[in-house]
């Protein structure tokens, strides 16, 4: 279903933690929205565990970590 292995592990749904873009530390709280294997390249996109809230922006898989 998805064009490359590094997006193999994620599913819609799963708790993952998100690679901060400030400091490059993770930050928990989120699980998968959606994964979009058409964009270029592929776009994750978050939401809140929580609020449910999605995040305007999409990540990549190496920007993303199941939760352990």
């Amino acid at each position: 279903m998805y064009p490359s292995p590094e997006h193999a592990h994620l599913a819609p749904g799963m708790p993952v933690e998100v690679r901060c873009r400030f400091d490059d530390g993770w930050v928990g709280g989120f699980v998968v929205a959606e994964i979009r294997p058409e964009a270029e390249p592929v776009a994750v996109t978050i939401r809140r565990a929580g609020a449910g809230d999605v995040l305007p922006e999409s990540f990549r898989a190496t920007e993303i970590r199941p939760v352990a």
